[in-house]
């Protein structure tokens, strides 16, 4: 800082005005170096309702109070707050001194009037030279202040949006399940943040089919949920012509899906993992394809059975056909067709001992088999039986903080008449 351009501004207050100049003249008399004086001396009583004073405190080095009397307190208060609003040192030279510091937020120095003028220059000196850098300082805390509301500001923002953009979601992809009489649906939905990077979907259609989808986004959030929102307006499951409607084998639509979805995506590498049945209500024949997707999985009285034609996932590959397998749901069968964030939902402490055998990864299988078994043997139901599957899942280490998205859609076939009818609930 050049010699020059240092400043000090001297208020008064309880104080004949020629006295502070003649004692602020006199102190500034011994510093080393030649220093250009603002000399403001006026009534502080005046002074507070001047939007100058704030201006001429932020123009200066040092503020220097001279004061005597009931005016010393309520004047220092206020100058101080001023000052270390400014980020200027303020030294105050009254009657009555307190403790170095006291009462305020900046640099404060109080010295008594008997004080010598060569001692009060030297701790005037002392102030100059911390001033420009107690002023940058100053400046950074404001200025982080600011980015700090305004960063704020933009996070409730940020949230409200998401909230409303998760709410959307729910509206458009969570829908009834549809009736059929000999059948029982169920489902496990649960979100790891607002927006949910899984779905499912079950699908009329026409009268004797069903269709049954999983999928998962890759990653989390809004991308995902959008990606999603395209799959559930893309995916065809039906072609149309006369004199009705010809139902698509899952690998036919996941074929058709993926070439529409790498046209439409644009540069970006957006992939999906997917599980699609169709399940005949008339024949109760099942067809499934998978692209990159955990594989559904039929358990009947003797076992399960793994339902993998394999495929990669939606978005990878072009003009990709994906194959698809067929099975035959048997009464008291159960369907179940999860995401994978299933493989890592029971990778912590282990209640049950027989499910403790099993690796973490694959413990999820233990807790279908169970669900299926107690909807087949146990007479509780498939409802009831998914409830039972979720007080397990509330029951894991971080299940308020789960890792990945959980989704899972179960179908069990129950006592059916030879002629099922379909019926999709209000």
């Amino acid at each position: 800082m050049p010699p020059d351009s240092l400043k000090v501004l001297v208020l008064v207050a309880g104080v004949p005005l020629e006295a502070a100049r003649a004692r602020a003249g006199a102190i500034c008399a011994f510093c080393p170096v030649r220093q250009r004086i603002a000399l403001s001396v006026d009534s502080l009583s005046q002074a507070w309702a001047a939007p100058a004073l704030r201006k001429a405190i932020d123009a200066t080095n040092v503020v220097m109070l001279i004061t005597r009397g009931e005016h010393a307190r309520p004047a220092r208060e206020r100058l101080a707050e001023f000052a270390a609003d400014a980020g200027v040192p303020l030294l105050v030279i009254t009657d009555a001194p307190v403790a170095l510091g006291s009462g305020a937020d900046g640099p404060v120095v109080e010295l008594a009037h008997s004080a010598e003028d060569r001692n009060v220059a030297s701790v005037l000196l002392g102030l100059m030279a911390s001033s420009r850098a107690t002023r940058e300082l100053s400046l950074r805390c404001r200025a982080l202040e600011r980015a700090t509301q305004a960063a704020s500001t933009m996070l409730e923002r940020t949230h409200d949006e998401m909230e409303s953009a998760a709410l959307l979601q729910r509206e458009l992809l969570n829908h009834d399940l549809p009736k059929v009489d000999g059948l029982s649906i169920g489902s496990i939905s649960r979100a790891s943040s607002s927006l949910n990077g899984d779905m499912f979907d079950v699908v009329r259609l026409g009268p004797d089919h069903l269709g049954l989808l999983v999928a998962d986004a890759a990653g989390h959030g809004v991308s995902a949920a959008i990606t999603l929102m395209l799959l559930s307006k893309l995916m065809p499951m039906t072609e149309s012509h006369a004199p009705g409607a010809r139902v698509l084998s899952p690998g036919e639509a996941l074929s058709r899906f993926n070439d529409a979805f790498i046209d439409r995506r644009g540069p970006t590498h957006l992939l999906v993992t997917a599980a699609y049945c169709v399940l005949d209500t008339r024949t109760w024949e099942l067809e499934s394809a998978v692209a990159g997707h955990p594989a559904p999985i039929v358990y009947s009285g003797v076992g399960r059975v793994e339902l993998d034609a394999g495929g990669p996932p939606l978005g990878a590959i072009p003009d990709f056909t994906y194959p698809s397998l067929k099975v035959s749901l048997e009464q008291g069968d159960s369907l179940a067709i999860y995401s994978d964030g299933f493989e890592r939902a029971f990778e912590g402490a282990c209640a049950d001992s027989d499910a403790a055998t099993f690796p973490s990864h694959e413990r999820h299988l233990w807790h279908f088999a169970r669900m299926a078994t107690r909807a087949r043997q146990d007479g509780a139901g498939l409802r009831e039986a998914i409830a039972d599957l979720e007080r397990a899942l509330d029951q894991q280490g971080g299940s308020l903080h789960q890792l990945d998205d959980i989704t899972l859609l179960a179908v069990r076939r129950e006592a059916t008449p030879q002629s099922a009818t379909l019926r999709i609930a209000a």
